[in-house]
């Protein structure tokens, strides 16, 4: 059963501000913040390092790439019928 919620009740339910205790619930235990923050941090310094050290890695990309694109096929896929052209 849906009941209306009227302006006054949300207001109730919803703070313009957020509390402290609904930071600490969205953040989680420290330990989880920290971590997020070490995983955005390594992610970070890999784009930076990437960016600088990129034209190097390129050919080495490519045919790793190339490599593992050519060794994932799979040569028994059948596609749907109604997708096949005949």
């Amino acid at each position: 059963m849906l009941v209306s919620l009227v302006r006054e009740k949300f207001d109730e339910l919803v703070p313009k501000i957020a509390t402290v205790e609904q930071y600490r619930y969205t953040w989680g235990k420290t330990s989880d913040f920290l971590r997020r923050i070490l995983i955005a941090g390594v992610g970070r310094a890999a784009i930076f390092l990437l960016r600088i050290f990129g034209p190097i890695f390129d050919p080495v990309v490519f045919v790793g790439a190339a490599l593992i694109g050519t060794s994932n096929r799979d040569d028994r896929y059948e596609p749907p019928a109604e997708t096949r052209w005949e």
